[in-house]
């Protein structure tokens, strides 16, 4: 149950961890798009960050740590078993994914949610395209 991800049974979420403070979430909900909505969406999301990550002259975004570190990308699905193959595909390509990793149950007992950290600098283009940081590169 998710209510039972909590510190005191043993969870605990990297922006705790690293002392990090969350000023932005962005909650992205999936049933079943296909990769290119999906893309285009993550892709859009990337696209802004990296404009609030450049933001020279905002005192906000640049104090206390780097802008990046203050912002979650969350993915929601509602279950693994409606998700079009080809967007697994895709957040395996960008590091968010990992086929069999999910499980039905643990120990016994029903799976009800999973909770998977990962930090990517790597965005797919609606087009496809890997797109890999690269300095101050406008894409």
């Amino acid at each position: 149950d998710p209510n039972d991800f909590t510190l005191k049974n043993g969870y605990d979420l990297r922006p705790r961890m690293y002392n990090r403070h969350t000023e932005l979430l962005i909650a992205i909900t999936y049933y079943n798009e296909d990769k290119v909505l999906l893309s285009r969406t993550l892709h859009g999301v990337m696209q802004n960050i990296r404009d609030i990550v450049n933001l020279k002259k905002s005192t906000f975004w640049n104090k206390g740590g780097p802008a990046w570190q203050k912002i979650v990308v969350c993915l929601v699905f509602d279950g693994i078993e409606k998700a079009d193959k080809n967007t697994l595909d895709v957040l395996a390509t960008v590091g968010v994914y990992q086929d069999g990793v999910i499980k039905k149950d643990v120990d016994g007992k029903e799976t009800v949610a999973h909770i998977f950290e990962y930090t990517s600098q790597l965005s797919v283009t609606p087009s496809q395209q890997l797109i890999r940081p690269t300095g101050d590169s406008p894409q």
